[in-house]
C-alpha cells in the first residue's frame, strides 16, 4: 500500500522557463516578459507591490531553484510523464478557451 505524499512532475523548471515555453507558442498574441527581474530588485519592490510578499520570503525563494524527485510516483504507480512543453501550452490554451485569459 503506497504511503506518504506524492509529487507529480516529470522535471522541475523555473517560472521563467514556463514563460519561455509560452512565448514560443503564444508570443505573437500575448506580451510575455523578456527578462527576469533581478533578485535584488524583487527584494526591494516586492513588498511595495504586494504586502504579503515580505523581503524574507523574497530572499529565501527568488533565484533559488526547486529540486524534487518523482521516482516514488514512477515506482509506486507506474506514472509516465508527458513533455513539459506540451503540458504547459495545453494548460495555457485551456485558459484562453475558457475565457480566463483574454486575448489582447
Amino acid at each position: 500500500m503506497p504511503r506518504g505524499r506524492y509529487l507529480t512532475f516529470a522535471r522541475s523548471i523555473g517560472l521563467f522557463d514556463v514563460v519561455e515555453i509560452l512565448r514560443r507558442r503564444f508570443g505573437e498574441r500575448y506580451p510575455f516578459p523578456a527578462r527576469v527581474l533581478p533578485a535584488w530588485l524583487a527584494w526591494l519592490v516586492g513588498p511595495l507591490v504586494d504586502p504579503t510578499l515580505t523581503r524574507k520570503i523574497v530572499q529565501r525563494n527568488v533565484g533559488t531553484p526547486w529540486r524534487g524527485d518523482h521516482g516514488k510516483t514512477v515506482r509506486d504507480f507506474g506514472f509516465r510523464y508527458r513533455p513539459i512543453e506540451s503540458a504547459v501550452t495545453e494548460a495555457c490554451q485551456q485558459l484562453v478557451e475558457t475565457g480566463r485569459v483574454r486575448r489582447p
